[in-house]
């Protein structure tokens, strides 16, 4: 079973660090990546750096750096439909 965790507000970098040590991945349940486009954050870089593969929207950055820069990142979804059935399908 999986546990979910939901980051507070601005967390210290240390506690960033030590969960996403635990993670297995990152979800960003944004309907598309456009949400995303203009927010600061550092999790997509986080994903990266500490190898955890991403489920996020078929668009945006996240299909320009699944496809064209870094290869498989992980699972994109088209709707929040596909995500649903997505999760459904987790032990």
């Amino acid at each position: 079973m999986s546990t979910w965790r939901r980051l507070p507000t601005s967390p210290p970098r240390a506690v960033v660090q030590q969960l996403l040590a635990e993670i297995d991945f990152i979800v960003f349940p944004l309907e598309s990546a456009t949400e995303y486009a203009y927010r600061a954050s550092s999790l997509l870089a986080d994903a990266i750096t500490f190898l955890k593969p991403i489920i996020a929207p078929r668009s945006g950055i996240f299909e320009y750096m699944h496809t064209e820069s870094h290869g498989s990142i992980g699972w994109l979804y088209s709707g929040y439909d596909e995500l649903s059935q997505f999760f459904e399908r987790i032990p």
